[in-house]
Formats: structure tokens, sequence, C-alpha cells
């Protein structure tokens, strides 16, 4: 039996992180479209959809190879996925255009998807590598949004109705829509954050500063030639 080359575990290393997204996607589509997110409240959901985003970070933290496929990524198509967030923004439109939601919900996400969607093309193509600092704020500002709509989607909840008035945002329970705060909005906040972790590991090794603290060991001869003088 001829065992595994150094490129087979590689490749197979960085395969299983988007195997496992894809997993994750079946099973939400599968859940959305049986109706089974209908039992929760929608603060449920948009909590829930918080706990993608540590395990990115500890998965990055502990592994190495996580580490290395992260920064192998092309963060210039990263950045492109954020195109989809279009199709998004109008269907928070649609539903708050329909009465669905609430209006301040659903205006804050039509608007904030829509604006970050279509300005992915040029972010990509024209900020980085040329404006880092602009493409990591520019990410950071989209990231932000996506907390806020999950913000506003729990305070609207049939649970808090902190603000909305009698409409809620008990409709992200519903196909399409609790595909969002499941699936989709997780993975738009790690692509933004698959870009800000190149960015700031860039910038830690742009600032380190290797400092050798090891004493210099003189030969015998140069030791001697010292004690002459």
């Amino acid at each position: 039996m001829v065992a595994a080359g150094p490129e087979t575990r590689n490749r197979a290393n960085s395969v299983w992180p988007f195997a496992l997204v894809g997993c994750w996607g079946l099973a939400a589509l599968g859940l959305s479209l049986s109706g089974y997110f209908e039992r929760f409240d929608a603060a449920t959901l948009m909590i829930a959809g918080l706990v993608p985003s540590p395990v990115y970070f500890i998965t990055l933290l502990c592994s190495r190879r996580f580490r290395s496929l992260v920064s192998s990524l092309d963060v210039h198509k990263v950045t492109v996925m954020q195109a989809g967030r279009i199709i998004g923004g109008t269907a928070f439109a649609l539903a708050g255009w329909m009465h669905w939601m609430s209006l301040p919900f659903a205006a804050f996400t039509a608007v904030s998807d829509i604006v970050v969607g279509f300005s992915s093309f040029s972010v990509a193509r024209q900020l980085w590598p040329k404006h880092p600092l602009a493409f990591a704020v520019w990410h950071i500002a989209g990231a932000s949004c996506l907390l806020g709509a999950g913000i506003l989607g729990s305070l609207t909840s049939p649970e808090l109705r902190v603000i909305g008035g009698p409409l809620t945002s008990q409709a992200v329970s519903l196909f399409p829509y609790s595909l969002v705060p499941i699936f989709l909005g997780p993975m738009m906040y790690m692509c933004h954050w698959i870009p800000l972790t190149q960015y700031f590991t860039s910038r830690v090794r742009a600032d380190a500063h290797v400092i050798d603290w090891r004493p210099r060991i003189e030969s015998p001869r140069h030791a001697a030639s010292h004690q002459s003088t």
C-alpha cells in the first residue's frame, strides 16, 4: 500500500473546510425548506447566527493549517462574494415594501446589503493591494452592517419588540429568509474577516522587528587580539 504524499495530504487539509461549509449550507437549506426554523423566535435565530464566528477565530488561533489556508485565499474573489448581498438586500426591500417585516429592520438590511454588494466590485479591483487601509475599513464597515442588521432583527423580534411597531422580524424564520441568519449572514461575515485576517497578518509582519539577543561568541584569536591591545 502506497502512503499518501505531502501534496495529497495538503490537498485533503485544504478541502475539509469547504466540505464542512457545504454540509452546513445543505443542512440549513433542508431545515429551512422543512419549516423547522418557524418554531424559533427571530432573536433566537439571530443569536444562533453568531455561533460560526467564534468557531472561525478559535480555529484560526489553534490550527496552523487553517491559518495557512486562509492566507492562501484570493482576497479579490472573497471580496466579490459580497455581491451576493444584492440579492438578499432586494429580498429584504421587498419584505419591507410588502409589510412582511418591521420597516427599520428591513430597510437597514436592504440598504446596507445593496450598498456593500454593489461596491464590492470596485473595492476588490481598486483598493487591494494599492490602498490596504481603505480596503480594511470597507470590510470592517461591511461586517458592522451585518452585526447591525442582526441587532435590529433581535430588537424587532416578537420576544423583545423594543422598536418597530406592530410589525416584527419574525418572517426571518420562514423560507427563504431563514437562510440569512443561519447560513448566508454568517458566511458573508466570515468573508469579511478572511481579507481582514490577511490584512492584519501582513501589518504584523511588516511592523515586526526581529532582534538577535544571543551574545556574540568571539573566536580565541579575536579575543587574544583584544587582550593584547
